[in-house]
């Protein structure tokens, strides 16, 4: 009987091992499934990322060009306002010469006070008309350059903050 119950536990051994067998080649079968599934999921994840990185790459050379381009339509208009700036400035100066050319026509008018009162009030009307013309064009000449003269300060605050943007991004690639 002995040799009966030996060779009975022999036999739960064996099955014992089989099935302790068939468990580990279960549990090494799912866990090379798990591994396989893990290393497409992380090559998908790679490749995303490297997708995502591309049109971050490219955007980023998108971004770059369109600020360029703002930053050079900034100094176009910089550069217009300058030369209209300068435009003004002469402007004004023809109208100090012009002043000026007004005070001769006056020191003339004393001149002429010998002449008969109907010349005189002929020219000082006329004399009038180009004070008040000369007036009213200077005003729009201090509009005008005081108009421009803030847009001149707008568009270099705006230059600077494009070209401060422009260099982050120069600094980020």
């Amino acid at each position: 009987m002995e040799h009966a119950g030996v060779a009975e536990l022999e036999r739960h051994l064996e099955s014992a091992r089989r099935e302790s067998w068939d468990r580990a080649t279960e549990v090494t079968v799912v866990r090379a499934e798990e591994q396989h599934i893990a290393e497409r999921g992380l090559e998908a994840a790679k490749d995303r990322h490297v997708e995502a990185e591309a049109r971050l790459w490219k955007s980023l050379a998108n971004t770059d060009a369109v600020l360029q381009k703002s930053l050079e339509a900034l100094k176009s208009e910089q550069d217009a306002l300058v030369s209209e700036r300068n435009a003004l400035e002469s402007a004004r100066k023809a109208l100090e010469s012009e002043r000026k050319a007004q005070s001769e026509v006056d020191q003339e008018v004393l001149v002429l006070r010998g002449r008969p009162v109907f010349e005189l009030a002929a020219l000082l009307s006329e004399l009038g008309g180009k004070v008040k013309s000369l007036e009213r064009d200077l005003e729009t000449v201090k509009v005008t350059f005081g108009w421009n003269a803030e847009e001149l300060a707008k568009s270099h605050e705006e230059q600077h903050a494009l070209e401060g943007e422009l260099d982050q991004i120069r600094n980020v690639t």
